[in-house]
């Protein structure tokens, strides 16, 4: 069993569960929309070599001023499930991807680096896999929606991305598609992009196809400023929130979604929104929350978040940087809009 005590000394429980559960994450966001974040957890066999295969999902709601825990099915309320079938077509390497409760088809074509991996898994489970009680593995939570991430083939990167929000006192499925994991691990944290140019803030869900390139950009500046490299100073300054003008300035707009905000005074930034990300041992991992990038004159400023306290910053120059933010920007809104 697991417990959440909070600051009050009341103590949530979760669990208990047949097994322990190793990879262990709680999310929390607003999905009733009373004021209070409701609390998700997340629990993963992580020494498994699927681990998406063993998951317990749990949901908490608020509800005058306690915790209930949201039950899924009138069996189990720790584990989400949905009935997904999977069926060969006619045609080779091409799958019949569909769900009545979900309300999802889609025909799926293998690709070609894939195909050897996918031969094994027929191999393995038969021909036609037919109707799995696939099991809901990952999660996150953003905006107001749950969002469930179901794999459908072990050993292929794929799986199914469903949306939730609360209504009625209950999730209700709000959107579905398949995508690939390798394409959503790249942008998992990210939950938004909040930019200022030529005078105009906009926001920007990452699910719009023109961030991709951007936002791998900024991650890419996020590794190699601390580790040196590319022009940029190594040495980071450590500010709080109100001591950078740019950094109070973005924050001001977390919890707007207005589609464009008159401003003025500061030059472009780019603001990713994301969940914080926990350094790892052993690996290059760094922990961070959000990442904030800026131009003053021709140089370029990164500011990464800190992983333990969101007040926290660490900003590098980067020296020359300011004319290529400026264009990146740019093209990005260019794109977006078709100006």
């Amino acid at each position: 069993m697991y417990a959440i005590i909070f600051g009050s000394g009341e103590l949530l429980e979760i669990g208990p569960f047949e097994s322990a559960w190793i990879g262990i994450s709680i999310l929390t966001e607003d999905f009733n929309a009373d004021g209070m974040k409701d609390i998700v957890y997340i629990g993963q066999d992580m020494g498994s070599d699927y681990p998406e295969s063993g998951s317990k999902i749990a949901v908490f709601m608020s509800e005058n001023g306690t915790y209930k825990n949201v039950e899924w099915t009138e069996k189990q309320t720790t584990e989400i499930r949905f009935p997904v079938s999977c069926k060969k077509t006619d045609h080779k390497y091409e799958v019949n991807i569909s769900s009545r409760c979900l309300n999802f088809e889609e025909f799926y074509t293998i690709p070609v680096d894939e195909r050897e991996v996918y031969d094994s898994y027929f191999v393995e489970y038969g021909e036609d896999t037919g109707k799995e009680e696939n099991m809901a593995w990952r999660a996150d939570a953003r905006d107001q929606k749950l969002i469930l991430y179901e794999k459908l083939f072990y050993r292929l990167p794929e799986e199914l991305q469903i949306e939730l929000e609360w209504s009625d006192d209950r999730f209700l499925v709000h959107n579905v598609k398949l995508i690939s994991q390798k394409k959503q691990e790249e942008r998992a944290s990210a939950s938004r992009v909040i930019i200022n140019w030529e005078n105009e803030v906009q926001f920007f869900d990452t699910d719009t196809p023109e961030l991709t390139g951007i936002v791998q950009d900024i991650n890419a500046l996020a590794w190699i400023a601390p580790r040196g490299g590319a022009g940029i100073n190594t040495e980071g300054i450590e500010q709080v929130q109100e001591e950078n003008g740019y950094i109070a300035e973005s924050s001001r707009y977390l919890e707007q979604y207005d589609e464009i905000i008159d401003t003025e005074g500061y030059d472009t930034w780019v603001r990713v929104v994301q969940k914080q990300v926990r350094s790892e041992t052993g690996t290059t991992e760094t922990g961070h929350g959000d990442y904030l990038i800026y131009r003053q004159g021709d140089n370029g400023y990164l500011a990464v978040q800190s992983e333990m306290d969101s007040a926290s910053w660490t900003v590098w120059e980067l020296p020359g940087y300011g004319e290529w933010l400026d264009k990146e920007v740019a093209m990005f809104i260019r794109m977006v809009t078709g100006l």
